[in-house]
């Protein structure tokens, strides 16, 4: 979730996404002691920003300002219910050349909290609807992991089950989002459990998945 709106007087609104159809993955993953578990990713262009709630973020800017940026929608089923469906998404970004710059997401209203999910919850559901109004170019990219924690509510210790990168650049005002990808769980979670490790130093992040794609 990243809602960061930069203000420019002079600068145009931006043309739809080019996204015509919404971009979708979905898996099947087996998880230890949790049993199965169905994940659902999409992207897709907004064309009606006020449906997705963008005049609450931004009320005094007309919301078809945002038209075309992306919303990223991600869904959990799950086979045990209760303590055995808790789930979290964890998300980190980055823009334009900071190569290895990567970010976590922080929502408005968890910044600063120690605490390493932007959604958390039973089967939890994945929102976001980044937008900027006034930049001409701009290249953003997020990855969304799954992860949970190994004993459901009892230690700080979390893994990841699965993972997804997806974003938009933007050129001379135009807006174009880019094609969903599936991440290689174990080297792609990898590269930032240093980095999660020292933003939530009261957390432990283990390397790789225990998770097995059915």
């Amino acid at each position: 979730m990243h809602p960061q709106v930069a203000l420019a007087s002079s600068a145009a609104s931006p043309a739809p996404g080019l996204l015509a159809q919404p971009d979708t993955i979905q898996r099947t993953l087996s998880i230890p002691a949790r049993g199965d578990v169905t994940v659902n990713f999409s992207i897709r262009a907004d064309h009606n920003p006020e449906e997705y709630g963008l005049d609450l973020l931004f009320p005094t800017i007309p919301f078809d300002t945002f038209s075309g940026f992306p919303v990223a929608e991600g869904t959990v089923l799950t086979t045990k219910r209760g303590y055995a469906s808790m789930y979290g998404w964890t998300q980190l970004w980055k823009q334009d050349d900071d190569i290895d710059d990567w970010r976590f997401d922080w929502a408005p209203v968890q910044t600063g909290l120690n605490w390493p999910f932007v959604w958390f919850g039973p089967q939890a559901q994945m929102f976001d609807g980044p937008t900027r109004v006034g930049v001409a170019d701009l290249d953003w990219t997020a990855r969304s992991f799954l992860t949970y924690v190994e004993d459901s509510l009892m230690t700080r210790s979390v893994r990841c089950a699965i993972g997804f990168e997806w974003g938009f650049w933007i050129r001379d005002g135009r807006v174009a989002i880019k094609p969903l990808k599936l991440l290689e769980t174990n080297m792609d979670w990898d590269m930032h459990v240093a980095y999660l490790s020292k933003t939530f130093p009261d957390w432990h992040f283990k390397p790789g998945n225990s998770s097995q794609q059915k």
